[in-house]
């Protein structure tokens, strides 16, 4: 049987524009009240573009967060409202300047589940096309693909 914690309040601390942090009052299942720091997130959808050859074109980006250029796969955050479909295909063709029909469902998980509500919806594309949809606006200017081999 699992244990219950029920949620008996919450005290919104900060409002951003990728994410808020609440604090919730919690019940335990023993009845003691204990502050729980939470943060909230849209969520994001990331595609994994697989081209003809078997290999998956990743993106070199800078993230604040470790103040590096990090190796990714496209990834973005959703749209309030958004269909987390439609956001990996807006991806692929964002950072990577390709487009696909062939995108399919592979997992959902949550990153961060012990401080965040964030929800990672997982797609890979195949039979990928040139799209001129978003250059050259943001291709080669923010990120920058790389072509990895699967092995």
């Amino acid at each position: 049987m699992m244990v219950q914690f029920k949620r008996v309040g919450r005290r919104e601390i900060y409002k951003g524009r990728v994410v808020n942090l609440v604090q919730d009052l919690l019940e335990t299942p023993d009845g003691k009240v204990v502050n729980w720091d939470l943060i909230i997130h849209n969520g994001a959808s990331a595609i994994i573009p697989v081209d003809a050859d078997g290999k998956i074109i990743m993106v070199r980006q800078y993230r604040n967060a470790a103040d590096l250029e990090m190796l990714e796969i496209p990834a973005g955050k959703l749209e309030e409202g958004e269909d987390p479909y439609e956001c990996a295909r807006r991806e692929l063709e964002e950072e990577t300047g390709y487009a696909s029909d062939d995108v399919e469902f592979l997992i959902d998980f949550y990153p961060a589940i012990g401080y965040s509500n964030e929800k990672i919806y997982v797609y890979v594309a195949t039979n990928l096309k040139e799209s001129q949809r978003y250059l050259p606006i943001k291709i080669n200017t923010i990120c920058k693909n790389i072509v990895c081999p699967y092995d």
